[in-house]
């Protein structure tokens, strides 16, 4: 590769519900927005319940409970002075939207806007796996037409108005189309904030069960040693000169699974960004989403961006 590819990043959607974890997204969406002169949105989406829970017989539907004007102004109040203290005084577009749903409110918004960036704060390791699975974060993770940052509640600090967001970033790559899309924005976002990049990747199959020993002096270790040296490689070929003019590359290729993998260099390394790829949308990929990605945005002391192959 020669050219730096770079990543546009024009409008960021923060989905909000004014607690700490949507707080450390929003802040992690304000300085992302900073950096690329980005339009930012925060959403509240406020579930239009039913007014009663058990219908009497032959009752017909039940009434949808929505925000009386002076509740939906007493609401804008207090999420403007929520997005006010958490923004360092970023323009902020902010949005109350009445919905039965909150995940397909928030994927309808990202789509029609449309959003460059979903940036999602979570509810901490056992509150966001209940979270992920099923619910909220799992469908946008895996519907959203854009990537999706997520932010976990262990994440250290929340950036400050001119702090570089991301010092350090960790991208992992299986050099699948939506690998390599991911490298680009890991890339593109470690030169716009002269961050150390490293890129990464696991090799979930130990190479010597994919040789057949045909003599004695067969090795492990020698073969072993040729499957590392040949991903080193690739991963070279990925990475423009253009691009280590404006940030400090390294590149590690590892043995394990994946998600474990990931998760021990980023804390190794003190990595405060993971990026990686995803594939597809569709129920057929919920394993293969699942067995990575799902399991490093439960894990991760970081922010994980997440990025399709097709965005």
């Amino acid at each position: 590769m020669n050219a730096s590819p770079r990543i546009e990043i024009a409008r960021i959607l923060c989905p909000i519900d004014t607690t700490e974890f949507s707080e450390h997204a929003l802040r992690h969406a304000a300085a992302i927005a900073r950096w690329y002169g980005a339009e930012l949105r925060a959403l509240f989406v406020h579930v239009m319940a039913p007014a009663i829970d058990v219908l009497p017989p032959l009752a017909g539907p039940p009434p949808i409970l929505t925000l009386t004007p002076e509740r939906r102004r007493e609401i804008l109040d207090h999420l403007q002075r929520f997005c006010a203290g958490a923004t360092g005084g970023y323009a902020v577009d902010l949005r109350v939207e009445d919905a039965p749903n909150v995940a397909r409110e928030i994927l309808a918004q990202a789509g029609v806007w449309p959003a460059d960036l979903v940036v999602l704060g979570s509810h901490g390791r056992s509150g966001f796996q209940k979270f992920l699975l099923g619910s909220v974060a799992d469908k946008v993770l895996r519907l959203a037409p854009c990537p999706v940052l997520v932010v976990p509640r262990r994440v250290d600090r929340a950036p400050t108005p001119g702090d570089p967001t991301f010092d350090r970033i960790l991208c992992s790559i299986d050099f699948s189309a939506s690998s390599l899309r991911a490298l680009e924005y890991a890339m593109t976002m470690a030169e716009e904030a002269d961050a150390e990049l490293t890129v990464m990747n696991a090799i979930e199959m130990p190479p010597e069960l994919r040789e057949t020993p045909l003599s004695a002096d067969f090795s492990v270790e020698a073969v072993r040693a040729h499957a590392e040296a040949a991903q080193q490689r690739r991963l070279l070929e990925l990475i423009p000169e253009s691009v280590r003019t404006f940030c400090k590359i390294e590149t590690a290729v590892v043995e394990g699974r994946a998600s474990r993998e990931i998760l021990r260099l980023a804390a190794a390394k003190q990595a405060d960004l993971i990026v990686m790829g995803v594939q597809g949308r569709g129920a057929l990929d919920l394993a293969i989403f699942g067995s990575n990605a799902q399991q490093v945005t439960k894990e991760s002391s970081c922010p994980v961006l997440v990025v399709r192959g097709s965005v």
